[in-house]
Order: C-alpha cells, then structure tokens, then sequence
C-alpha cells in the first residue's frame, strides 16, 4: 500500500470515527429525552465540538406565537443573545428559512449572504462569518433549527458535513418529538417562548 493510500485510508477512519462520537453523544440523550435543557444544550455541545464551530444555538417553533424562539445557545455571547428574548419570523434569516424550506443551509461569508440578518450578532457584538443551519424534523413536522456559527477550521462546510446536519436534524427531532409527547403524557407543558428549559 502507497504512503497515499494509507494516508487517506487514516483519514477516512478518523472521520468514522468523529461521525460515530457524534451520534453516540446525540443518541445518549435519549436517556431523558423530556429533560429540555440537558437535550438543548446536549445537542449543541455535541455539534459544536464535531464541527468544530465557535457558537451555536438551538431554536424552537411556538405554535402560539407562529415564530422561532432562541431555546438555548454557546458560546461567546451565548448569556447575551439568550438575554434578548427575541422572535424570529419563519423565512426571515438564514435560521427562519432554513425551518420554513425544511432543508439545511450552510454559508461561508454570512455578510454576503441576501438572508443573513444582522439583527442579533449588531445587538451582542459579535462577528459572524460562516454558519450551518439544520431543520429539527420529527414525522414530517419542524420543530426548530440546530445553528452552528463560525467554523473554527476554514468556513466552508463541505458536503459529507452538511450531510451529517441534516442526520443530526432528524435525530434531534425524534428526540425532541419523544421529549414532548412524554411531557404531554406526563401532565407537563413543552417548553415555550420566554419560560425558558
């Protein structure tokens, strides 16, 4: 075998390998999978670490209230952007039409993207450049968008990464999905706009 050869077939193990940390992380939460806030946070960290992103947020639908809702963030100015109990309008943002197009984006220079809306990083102070945003699906339904900002390591996200996404969304909203069902078979409410997890 070719220094070449075996020089890729590392490679290609190495990916395997991360992919399968990633989903055994995601799948380890379905251990308490109506326990919002570990689910929230437990969804981000592990995406943050696998793409290696600077922040990330995770985003819920309200029915009530017809708009996205910051759920839970990381990062820098995670405490900042959570402070903003903000509403995001399906289709405004690279967040509301990833929900509303049910498909994932992922964007090298956020400034030159026509959707980026500049609105939360202006408020909190914070640059962003690349970012990858995923549909959370459960039975056909969008439950919310899992948002990474700013790749670490270059800022573009190459096909298997947005491949991966897109798994994660539907893992992630078979999570979710279970989560509230057993909160509603429980007695409790599903997490919502301004209550926080």
């Amino acid at each position: 075998m070719s220094d070449e050869a075996y020089q890729r077939l590392l490679a290609e193990n190495q990916r395997l390998r991360a992919e399968g940390q990633l989903f055994r992380r995601v799948l380890h939460l379905f251990a308490a999978p109506d326990d919002f806030e570990l689910v929230f946070e437990g969804l981000i960290d592990a995406v943050l670490a696998h793409f290696e992103a600077q922040s990330g947020s995770l985003y819920m639908f309200d029915a009530d209230s017809g708009a996205l809702y910051f759920a839970a963030a990381r990062g820098p100015k995670a405490n900042e952007v959570m402070a903003l109990d903000l509403s995001i309008a399906p289709g405004h943002g690279i967040a509301g039409a990833c929900f509303q197009n049910r498909e994932v984006i992922a964007v090298s220079d956020a400034h030159m993207d026509p959707r980026f809306a500049r609105e939360v990083s202006e408020k909190v102070g914070y640059e962003v450049r690349s970012m990858l945003s995923a549909p959370i699906v459960a039975d056909s339904e969008v439950l919310g968008v899992l948002q990474l900002i700013n790749k670490t390591k270059g800022s573009t996200f190459s096909p298997e990464e947005i491949e991966i996404a897109e798994a994660i969304g539907r893992y992630a909203g078979g999570l979710i999905g279970l989560g509230l069902e057993l909160a509603e078979l429980h007695g409790q409410h599903a997490p919502r706009h301004g209550e926080g997890v």
